[in-house]
C-alpha cells in the first residue's frame, strides 16, 4: 500500500490524497517521523494546503516539537487569512476556465489565476498543463513575496 501511495505521490505531486493515507497509514503505525516527512513534502507541492499544515501540527504535538507547532500554526493563521482574501475574488469570477486564468495571468494578478487553475485542476488532476502553471504561478506568488 505505501508503495502504491508513493508512486501516485511521484505521478500526481499535487493529487492531496495519497498524502493524507499515507501520513495516517505512518501515524497508526507510531513512525511520527515518516508521518511528518510526508506531510512536510505535500507542503513543498501544495503550500496552499490547509488540512496538511493541520495534520503536521497534530503530529508536532504528538512529538512534543513546540518549534514546529509554532511554526505550522503561523502558516495557518496566513492560509486562513490568504483563503478569505482568495474566496472574495475568485467567487466574482462568473466562469472558471483556462481562459480566464490565462487573462488573470496575464495582467499580473497570480493569485486569482492561481485559484482559478487550482478549482480546475481539482476538477481534472490529470490536466499536465494546469498542474504545470499551479507550480509556475506557486513559484512566481513566492518570489513576489521574498523580493
Amino acid at each position: 500500500m505505501k508503495k502504491a501511495l508513493t508512486e501516485l505521490m511521484e505521478k500526481y505531486p499535487n493529487f492531496l490524497l495519497p498524502y493524507y493515507i499515507l501520513s495516517e497509514i505512518y501515524e497508526n503505525e507510531g513512525n511520527y517521523f515518516g508521518a511528518r516527512k510526508t506531510l512536510e513534502i505535500s507542503i513543498k507541492n501544495n503550500p496552499y494546503d490547509e488540512f496538511s499544515y493541520k495534520r503536521l501540527y497534530l503530529i508536532a504535538e504528538k512529538i512534543k516539537d513546540e518549534e514546529l507547532k509554532k511554526r505550522v500554526e503561523q502558516a495557518i493563521n496566513f492560509l486562513k487569512g490568504e483563503r478569505i482574501k482568495k474566496e472574495e475574488k475568485v467567487e466574482t469570477v462568473p466562469f472558471i476556465t483556462k481562459s480566464i486564468a490565462e487573462l488573470y495571468e496575464s495582467q499580473g494578478y497570480y493569485k486569482e489565476a492561481l485559484a482559478v487553475y487550482e478549482r480546475i485542476y481539482a476538477i481534472n488532476p490529470e490536466d499536465k498543463e494546469v498542474e504545470r502553471k499551479i507550480e509556475e504561478l506557486k513559484r512566481r506568488i513566492y518570489e513576489e513575496k521574498n523580493e
